[in-house]
């Protein structure tokens, strides 16, 4: 959303050419059951149909666990649950795991300003946390960060459900679409399903693109 680009702009292009800082708290230590809570707020993504927004519109986070406020909501708040782009499926399945993207990445961001290019910049609770860039940068600094290969037995079994995955649409440089790795693997080529929210086929899925683009980064976070 960067200059109204971003994840929904740099997708769009991929998809058509083929108050202080507080110290940003540990992530809970629930192992495998925040994983599968994270799985299972992506997959409620997928059974919602949520629809991939491409109006590349600012919004305020007026809504809090489904419901429409009248207000800005922070923590805890979102956009509309029927719509949203590819952060919103990190963003609602951890939540759905007790962690809060939105207040974690903002904390972060006021700790360390410099790390996210943002130094001398006054920092929005309503769309900061819904920048794949700064999501990547977060990640880097706060979760386990793991090897990016996916090709082979080996490499792919380091992969495991709940992970991050970043991407590079285009291999320029830019980290521009994010996923999370599902706990079901593709019988033909033996990848683990991503889900993610892409401009096709406009809606949340879980699919078999893991290698699809260029991976930027492997992140852990919440689980071992």
């Amino acid at each position: 959303m960067r200059s109204r680009v971003g994840c929904i702009l740099v997708a769009m292009m991929a998809a058509a050419a083929t108050a202080p800082a507080a110290a940003a708290p540990d992530p809970p230590a629930d192992g495998g059951g925040v994983a599968r809570l994270i799985v299972a707020g992506a997959r409620d993504e997928v059974a919602r149909g949520t629809v991939y927004d491409l109006t590349m519109g600012y919004y305020v986070t007026t809504w809090k666990d489904g419901t429409r406020t009248a207000h800005k909501v922070y923590p805890g708040g979102d956009i509309d649950p029927a719509m949203g782009v590819c952060v919103e499926v990190p963003i609602r399945a951890f939540r759905r795991a007790g962690i809060d993207l939105q207040a974690l990445v903002h904390d972060d961001m006021a700790r360390a300003p410099a790390a996210y290019g943002v130094a001398g910049r006054r920092l929005d609770t309503n769309i900061d946390h819904r920048r794949v860039a700064n999501l990547f940068v977060f990640f880097k600094r706060r979760a386990k960060v793991l090897p990016t290969a996916a090709d082979g037995a080996a490499a792919l079994g380091a992969w495991k459900p709940g992970d991050v995955v970043i991407w590079q649409l285009t291999g320029s440089g830019r980290t521009d679409h994010v996923g999370l790795v599902s706990d079901r693997r593709d019988p033909a080529s033996g990848r683990p399903l991503v889900i993610h929210n892409y401009p096709m086929p406009g809606h949340a899925a879980e699919a078999d693109v893991l290698t699809a683009w260029k991976i930027a980064g492997h992140f852990r976070y919440g689980f071992d």
